[in-house]
């Protein structure tokens, strides 16, 4: 029987959290995070969809960095777009920009709503590889 434990994971170079849960956690040698575009003070970063996606790619990264692993390492990927038709291909150029090879599994949804004026936010796993 495998047991894991569970590490919460924190980071001053991604948003903080806007209620009761963790920015990553570690299970393993798997590791769970939610981001949005939200600066380093936890505001919506102003601008558009690409920025967004911008935002939302490099405060992911900082907490994949900080849990011992990358953005190579992502399997998983949910989206939450505002609006699909509208975003659906800007999104995806701007995520090409930091996905480049080997992409994980995605899935994109559209909500009814976001919060805090996000035009997108994103809920990830990813692999911590073996030394």
């Amino acid at each position: 029987m495998i047991v894991w434990k569970k590490a919460v994971i924190k980071t001053q170079k991604s948003h903080p959290p806007h209620a009761t849960y963790s920015q990553a956690v570690k299970a393993g040698n798997l590791v769970f995070a939610g981001v949005g575009p939200f600066d380093l003070e936890g505001k919506t970063v102003p601008g558009d969809l690409k920025t967004h996606t911008k935002a939302c790619m490099e405060n992911l990264k900082a907490l994949l960095i900080e849990a011992g692993t990358t953005l190579e390492n992502l399997v998983a990927v949910t989206v939450y777009l505002k609006n699909y038709e509208k975003y659906y291909y800007e999104f995806d150029e701007a995520y090409r920009e930091y996905i480049k090879e080997d992409p994980p599994a995605r899935v994109v949804v559209q909500p009814a709503e976001l919060p805090w004026g996000a035009l997108v936010l994103l809920s990830v796993t990813a692999i911590i590889p073996e030394k």
